[in-house]
Parts: structure tokens; C-alpha cells; sequence
């Protein structure tokens, strides 16, 4: 069997989905300037395919041959990103010399996503992927969107609503249950690897 957990695990990953659509409703949230309806609910649903595509990814990764320690896999990904955001940056009139005009700021913010966003962060979602149940680990992706709206209200001053408020503590809730119930052992993460 590809997929055991229990049921609360099960029931923390229902309410996590649940508060993720509460939070992720149209109108949920305040556009920006320019930002239209059409435009806020295609975001939302690169959003939604870019995180099922990680979902399949975490699942299989436990279950295939991979190219070694978790620090190459990171920099398969981080290469894989990176070639595809140049094709479409450059396919929507972007050049690289545009790289040039970044302020010591933009740097800063760059250097950090790169160290501790992208090889720390996938390093060590890759360790984790092989020695922990992939209902836990995978519970970063409800709290991922209750973080953003917290630091929007807070660097942004973005209003929060109370269905947002609602939609988080709900997330928050679920991940609790679901991290309650996961126990993690070394058995057990062997096992759900084969």
C-alpha cells in the first residue's frame, strides 16, 4: 500500500485542505494595484498546480533512485528552476543584463533565498522526505500560506479578515493534529520508503 496513515492524520490533512480554500477564496484578500480578478484567480491556480506538483514529487521522491545525497538532489532542483525561469523570464522580454540594475538590497534578498531558502531549506526537505512520514512533512505547505498573510499584515499593513483568521487557525489546528499524530521512528520512515 502507497499511502498509510491514520486516521487523524488523515482528518488534520482534510482540515489543512479545508483551511487552505478558506484562506485561498477569491476576494479573501485585498488586490493590489493592477491586479485584477482574472489575474488574482490565475494566481491562484498556478498556486494550486505548482504546489499538487510538489505533492507528486515528495511522493515519489522516497520511492526512487536518486542521485545521491540530498545536497545533489537540491542542486538538480535549483539548476532545473533556474534554466526555467531564464527561458521564461527571456520569453517575456526579460535579458540578463537586467541582472545588473539590482539594488544592494534586491543582492541581499537574492543571496538569502538562495542560501537559506533554496540549499538549506531544500536540503533539508530532501533529508526529511527519506526519515519522516510524508503526511508531516508535507504540512509546511498549509502553514507556507498563513506566513505570507501574516508578513503581508504586518511589512504591508494588508488587512487580514476574520474568514482568513478563521481559514489560519484552522490550518494551524491541522497541522498540530497532524504532527500529534505522526510518530515518527526509523522503522516507519523505512518502511514508507519502499
Amino acid at each position: 500500500m502507497l499511502f498509510r496513515s491514520s486516521r487523524m492524520t488523515l482528518i488534520g490533512i482534510g482540515a489543512g485542505f479545508a483551511g487552505l480554500v478558506i484562506v485561498m477564496q477569491p476576494n479573501s484578500t485585498i488586490p493590489r494595484e493592477g491586479a485584477n480578478g482574472i489575474h488574482m484567480t490565475l494566481l491562484m491556480l498556478v498556486l494550486i498546480a505548482g504546489n499538487i506538483m510538489w505533492s507528486v514529487g515528495s511522493f515519489l521522491t522516497p520511492r526512487i533512485d536518486k542521485p545521491g545525497p540530498p545536497l545533489v538532489l537540491t542542486t538538480y532542483e535549483m539548476l532545473a528552476a533556474g534554466v526555467a525561469l531564464i527561458v521564461v523570464g527571456m520569453c517575456r522580454g526579460q535579458r540578463l543584463s537586467d541582472l545588473t540594475h539590482g539594488s544592494a538590497t534586491s543582492w541581499a534578498a537574492w543571496w538569502y533565498l538562495v542560501l537559506i531558502g533554496s540549499v538549506v531549506g531544500y536540503t533539508t526537505y530532501n533529508w526529511l522526505l527519506g526519515h519522516a512520514p510524508i503526511s508531516l512533512v508535507a504540512t509546511y505547505s498549509y502553514v507556507n500560506p498563513v506566513v505570507a498573510l501574516v508578513l503581508a499584515a504586518v511589512l504591508f499593513s494588508e488587512p487580514i479578515g476574520t474568514r482568513i483568521v478563521f481559514g489560519g487557525v484552522l490550518i494551524l489546528s491541522a497541522v498540530a493534529l497532524v504532527a500529534a499524530s505522526e510518530r515518527v521512528t526509523p522503522s516507519r520512515a523505512r518502511s514508507e520508503e519502499h
